[in-house]
């Protein structure tokens, strides 16, 4: 997911940013709660989806629950907001971000862990042929192994918690963002070039099937958008309202080629998914009507539990798609997307927050240390 940073400084409108990571928190959270329905997931798993539901699966409509896509979102979102404070030269230390970024991300995945094995536990995944495929890939036996995979995270994940498999490469990202940071600047009059190298090593780990060439250079694109966001933000006045409807429709479009364009090869789609993607990350950046609505009191809560949001929701997914009976099953996504809603809030108050907080401590207090080491000198 998770772009799980916050950019500060409301005069550079960058709360929008966080408007933008709570949308995409709550597509994936929709995106999971029709899963649980067999019509749905068969359009992602290769089965037959009915043709009453066509307006909804292969359709620009599709945006609303698009979770893989909504993914990219998040990608793009962390090479922006981690990359701000370094490009904008503001006292950044890398002494004290590397504990503090590590203790960010991996405190809450622990509480998440947890809480995914006390739900399979009390509700064990013993799923049937008449579950749909996305419930099936659940059912699997609960051991140490698998949690002890989870809570590394950079070595791959199990289908204990799904949503993890992102953390993998945001923990990695995490990691090189120095050689991120150094690339994107040192070249930025090359922005265009880079642009174009990170979409193509994307399409390539697509051929290879080799993620990390698929997922890691959309963090590139968006710290390139970072380096570029003066000029992005510069020329937003010159461009009019209805150009720039014109081309937020036109990202989503590009998004949901993979649904709209159903005789085209999957893999051939990735790479509009990820120019939609981008797309969307501009526009959110860049145009101020998207910032106010993006900005408003509802958007913004969303986005500030958007990490925890994303971490639990599974759970509770798969919770209320046991405890209903099958014939209410359609009922599952009006009742977890606002129980999902709800357990993240309470999360966020009991983990995410406290864990936050110590982040911001260890980092203070590194950047302290440093400044006495320097003043003794």
């Amino acid at each position: 997911m998770s772009g799980h940073g916050r950019v500060t400084g409301r005069e550079d409108r960058s709360y929008s940013l966080d408007g933008l990571r709570g949308v995409a928190s709550l597509v994936v959270v929709l995106h999971h709660s029709l899963l649980v329905l067999p019509q749905f997931a068969n359009a992602h798993f290769g089965g037959v989806v009915p043709a009453s539901l066509g307006w909804f699966v292969y359709s620009p409509i599709h945006a609303v629950w698009a979770g893989s896509e909504a993914v990219y979102v998040f990608f793009i979102l962390s090479g922006l907001v981690l990359a701000l404070p370094v490009i904008r030269g503001s006292g950044f230390e890398w002494r004290a971000y590397y504990p503090s970024r590590l203790l960010r991300l991996y405190l809450p995945v622990y509480a998440a862990l947890g809480l995914a094995v006390l739900a399979a536990v009390l509700l064990p995944r013993e799923m049937t042929p008449a579950d749909s495929a996305w419930m099936r890939i659940h059912d699997e036996p609960l051991g140490a192994g698998r949690v002890l995979l989870d809570s590394l995270l950079v070595g791959g994940t199990s289908n204990l918690l799904t949503p993890l498999w992102s953390l993998q490469w945001e923990v990695i990202f995490s990691l090189l963002l120095p050689v991120y940071l150094w690339v994107a600047v040192r070249f930025s009059r090359y922005w265009m070039l880079l642009g174009a190298g990170s979409l193509a090593l994307s399409f390539t780990g697509v051929a290879l099937h080799v993620d990390a060439f698929r997922f890691l250079p959309m963090f590139m694109l968006g710290a390139l958008i970072a380096v570029k966001l003066p000029d992005l933000r510069n020329g937003s006045a010159r461009i009019s309202t209805q150009l720039w409807w014109a081309f937020l429709t036109g990202a989503i479009v590009l998004l949901t080629a993979r649904w709209t364009l159903g005789e085209v090869p999957a893999g051939l789609m990735f790479l509009p998914a990820i120019l939609g993607a981008i797309g969307i990350v501009v526009t959110a950046a860049s145009w101020p009507d998207a910032a106010r609505i993006l900005e408003r009191p509802a958007v913004l809560i969303l986005g500030r539990i958007s990490f925890s949001l994303y971490l639990i929701h599974e759970p509770v997914v798969l919770a209320v798609a046991q405890l209903l009976p099958h014939e209410m099953l359609a009922w599952t996504p009006v009742l977890a997307v606002p129980v999902s809603v709800a357990v993240a809030h309470l999360f966020f108050r009991l983990i995410e927050a406290p864990s936050h907080k110590l982040s911001q401590m260890v980092r203070n207090r590194l950047r302290q240390q440093r400044r006495n080491s320097q003043l003794a000198l």
